[in-house]
């Protein structure tokens, strides 16, 4: 996996699994070595238009990144992107490789998804123009209980 600064790998891990009934996703900040990157933090993509099967990064979503990057990020630029696969394994979909193809084409910015409730994740990068899984990793998954609290919550709020 690529270097993560000390908690900002944990603070992806933390968002992705505050959902589990749909996607969540977000911006991940640092620089560029000669082959590598170093994500020194996380922009969570609060207003992105987040769906059961899909996260997109609305021009509201872009606008709060730029301005965080300024304010908490000074010197840092977007490396990559993240997003959550709740109960849907780890791969790239169609709409996903899009994403990949048409804002972080650099072949050193990763794609990391997690699945929250499986525990599973995956990085995922340009491999000789397509993109590919280049690494794998396995988290804590959401537990029951923390399942049926997170539930209760959206219902309550729902209702």
């Amino acid at each position: 996996m690529k270097n993560f600064s000390p908690g900002v790998f944990d603070q992806v891990v933390s968002h992705c699994r505050s959902a589990i009934n749909h996607e969540v996703g977000g911006l991940l900040v640092g620089e560029f070595t000669d082959n590598a990157v170093n994500v020194m933090g996380a922009i969570p993509a609060l207003a992105a238009s987040e769906q059961t099967a899909n996260v997109t990064f609305t021009h509201e979503v872009w606008d709060e990144a730029l301005d965080a990057i300024d304010t908490d990020f000074p010197g840092l630029r977007i490396v990559g992107w993240y997003h959550s696969h709740p109960r849907f394994g780890v791969f790239m979909s169609n709409y996903d490789q899009f994403i990949q193809e048409n804002f972080f084409l650099d072949p050193r910015m990763p794609a990391l998804v997690i699945d929250p409730i499986s525990g599973d994740g995956g990085v995922f990068h340009f491999i000789d123009g397509s993109v590919q899984p280049t690494d794998t990793f396995t988290i804590e998954p959401v537990s029951d209980d923390e399942q049926l609290r997170i539930t209760k919550e959206i219902k309550r709020n729902e209702g």
